[in-house]
């Protein structure tokens, strides 16, 4: 194995385990915290973190994947990672004051000003925001040592659960909590500069050279990223506008369990992206073998939390966070469901991006957010929290149609499940079913075991794909163990 391969091995690793590790730790936090603040309170913070995170985005600008792609041609580049740091730095400043001014003029408290102030501050100093903190990262991805940065967040979310198990000490639980949200990420903050310098030798100043081809690269991205924004927060506040923080509560606990899983899309992504950057051309042979890998790794991982959770979900919800968020079964299974469109959207969406084509993420997110957000007004007021999850699916459906006719249009294929994954499907449905008469701890188990088995002897991923992976694993003897039990031969012949 070359050492292109062993790097990027080497960085999957690290951000899967790192991500693995991230996403235990934040879920320990969300859960305990959501327990302590009850429903009401908790919904309470649903709805100010999702009115800061829309406002986050504005600051965003869209310049991360741009910058991305930049160094991943050419690592040298950090002149633009200080022009898109100093611009968004400008933007914090510039947004944060107009942010102050509207929510006190529509009659914001001056408890809730203050929180609101605290979460948005988190767009500078936090990872979870997805800002700053993210831009730092980008030299790490390029170079394919995510582990750095994976530590550092680890230990931001260890100090955010310690810091959690206080709360039954203060008497204001939700400020205590929102507080505590904001100054977990300042140590790690700090930390990423600190790393930059010692293994990239990067110093931060203030530059604007390059202001001009940022912006111009970025516009069509920032319209997506903000649409995006809308298209994943609006809901909450939609519906404690229309219904009540005690259905904002439910649905955030739905959110809380759904959107982290985000993360396995974006570990591929991130892993894969300077490959396909450095061969941008859409018809590659290479890049289409990818792409088809990545798009039935993403289905397999969303179906099968989807397919597992369903059966149980009411145990799942009272397991986790208690009696009092049960009604969050039926509206988290069908959020989960939906991932697998969100999957597939969110990769074709990237790829848009590394062939430079970014322009048509902008057009497929107005489409989109417009049909999502006429659809919540319609379904909320009827179903609550249902209504919300009703038109998920059906925008997540729509983004399928549309993402997957973006992509024929540039690659001149299509990239459609055979078979064999349909096979796969409902054997596993049928399964699982089954299986739900066991009890939930051994249900968990046995259902894992099942999928596994089912993906080896399905023949899911091909020859052809199972070579490749294990090539780049170096795993050859694991390759020829796997293909024993490869039962249907793949109706894929695309190789």
């Amino acid at each position: 194995m070359n050492k292109s391969s062993q790097s990027i091995v080497k960085n999957m690793i690290s951000l899967t385990s790192g991500q693995i590790i991230n996403l235990a730790l934040n879920f320990l936090s969300i859960t305990i915290a959501a327990r302590y603040l009850g429903v009401t309170s908790f919904g309470q913070f649903g709805y100010l973190l999702a009115i800061v995170v829309m406002v986050s985005k504005i600051i965003d600008l869209g310049l991360a994947p741009v910058i991305f792609r930049e160094l991943s041609v050419d690592k040298s580049k950090f002149y633009l990672l200080n022009s898109a740091l100093s611009l968004r730095i400008v933007s914090y400043a510039i947004v944060t004051l107009l942010f102050n001014i509207v929510i006190y003029f529509v009659g914001f408290t001056n408890t809730e000003i203050l929180l609101c102030n605290a979460l948005i501050f988190n767009s500078i100093i936090s990872a979870k925001f997805i800002c700053v903190r993210e831009l730092l990262e980008v030299p790490f991805k390029v170079n394919l040592k995510m582990h750095y940065p994976m530590i550092i967040t680890n230990l931001d979310n260890l100090i955010l659960l310690i810091g959690v198990f206080f709360i039954p000490y203060f008497d204001n639980k939700l400020s205590y909590f929102i507080i505590i949200y904001m100054l977990a990420n300042i140590p790690g903050f700090f930390l990423m500069f600190v790393y930059l310098n010692k293994v990239f030798n990067y110093k931060f100043h203030f530059n604007f050279k390059t202001t001009k081809f940022l912006l111009k690269e970025s516009m069509p991205i920032y319209g997506y990223i903000l649409l995006d924004s809308l298209y994943q927060q609006i809901d909450v506040v939609i519906l404690k506008s229309l219904s009540s923080y005690y259905s904002a509560g439910i649905y955030s606990i739905s959110l809380r369990l759904v959107m982290p899983l985000l993360i396995f899309p974006t570990a591929i992504i991130h892993t894969i992206f300077p490959k396909i950057s450095q061969n941008s051309s859409p018809l590659s042979k290479n890049n289409d073998l990818i792409i088809n890998l990545v798009f039935k790794i993403l289905f397999v991982f969303a179906a099968s939390i989807s397919i597992i959770f369903v059966f149980k979900s009411t145990d799942f919800i009272r397991m986790i966070f208690g009696n009092n968020y049960y009604e969050a079964a039926g509206i988290t299974s069908l959020l989960l469901f939906t991932q697998i469109f969100v999957f597939y959207n969110f990769f074709v969406i990237n790829l848009m991006i590394a062939f430079n084509k970014q322009v048509w993420d902008f057009l497929y997110s107005i489409i989109v957010f417009v049909i999502y957000l006429i659809s919540c007004f319609i379904l909320i007021p009827i179903y609550s929290v249902w209504g919300v999850g009703i038109a998920k699916i059906i925008t997540g459906f729509i983004g399928f149609i549309l993402t997957t006719s973006l992509l024929y249009k540039f690659s001149k294929k299509f990239y459609i499940f055979n078979l064999n994954v349909i096979v796969w499907t409902f054997i596993n449905l049928a399964s699982m079913f089954i299986l739900s008469q066991l009890n939930v701890y051994l249900y968990v188990f046995c259902s894992v075991i099942v999928l596994i088995i089912l993906t080896l002897i399905t023949g899911v991923f091909n020859e052809f794909e199972l070579k490749y992976l294990f090539d780049m694993l170096h795993l050859p003897g694991l390759l020829k163990f796997v293909l024993r039990f490869s039962y249907f031969k793949s109706t894929d012949n695309r190789e």
